[in-house]
C-alpha cells in the first residue's frame, strides 16, 4: 500500500511541477502590455524619421496648425502629403498583438536593433518624446495581414504590431512631400 501512496505522490509532484513551468513559459505572453506607447496625436509638434534604407537622412514633419510640412535642408519648408501624415498619425496609436521576442539578442532577428531599424522620433507639445524602433516585417498570405516588428528604448522586449508600419516609415523625403495634381 505504501508503493501506491509513495507512486500517486509522486505523480502529483510531478503534475504540479509540469503546470508551474506551463503557467510560467505562457505568462510573458498573456500579461504584457500592448499599449506599449503613449501618444496623443492632438499634441504631435514634430516627428522625426530616421529611414533606415536612407542613412543618414533624417526625415523632419513639422506642423504648423492643421497642415504638415517636411523641413528640407536644402530648399527650405516644403508641403508634405496631407493623406500620407493622417495615415501615419493613425498608425501611432497602435498596440501589440504580441511579443516577438524577450531578449536583446533577438533585435537583430526583427531588425529592431540600433543600426538596422528605422528610428522614429515623435515630440509632443515640445516636451515629451517618445522614440521607437520599426523594424522588419511580415506577410501572412492566409490571412493577408501584414505584420511589423518595433520596439522602444529601455525594454528589451521586441513587439508584433498589425500594420504596414515598416513599408510606410522607412521612405526618403520625396516619399512624404505632397505632389502636385
Amino acid at each position: 500500500m505504501s508503493n501506491k501512496k509513495l507512486l500517486g505522490f509522486l505523480l502529483l509532484l510531478i503534475i504540479i511541477v509540469a503546470f508551474v513551468f506551463w503557467k510560467e513559459t505562457n505568462s510573458v505572453e498573456r500579461n504584457f502590455k500592448k499599449d506599449i506607447i503613449n501618444i496623443n496625436t492632438e499634441y504631435i509638434e514634430k516627428i522625426l524619421i530616421y529611414p533606415k534604407s536612407y542613412k543618414p537622412e533624417i526625415i523632419e514633419l513639422i506642423k504648423n496648425d492643421t497642415l504638415w510640412f517636411i523641413n528640407r535642408k536644402d530648399s527650405g519648408m516644403v508641403e508634405a502629403n496631407q493623406n500620407l501624415l493622417n495615415g501615419i498619425l493613425e498608425l501611432l496609436n497602435f498596440t501589440a498583438e504580441r511579443p516577438a521576442a524577450t531578449t536583446k539578442e533577438s533585435w537583430e532577428n526583427y531588425l529592431v536593433d540600433e543600426n538596422s531599424a528605422t528610428k522614429v522620433e515623435v515630440v509632443e507639445n515640445n516636451t515629451n518624446n517618445t522614440v521607437f524602433y520599426v523594424g522588419k516585417f511580415s506577410y501572412n498570405q492566409e490571412t493577408n495581414a501584414v505584420t511589423s516588428y518595433i520596439r522602444i528604448p529601455n525594454d528589451d522586449n521586441t513587439y508584433a504590431i498589425d500594420g504596414q508600419h515598416s513599408l510606410i516609415f522607412d521612405q526618403n523625403t520625396s516619399g512624404f512631400i505632397k505632389q502636385e495634381d
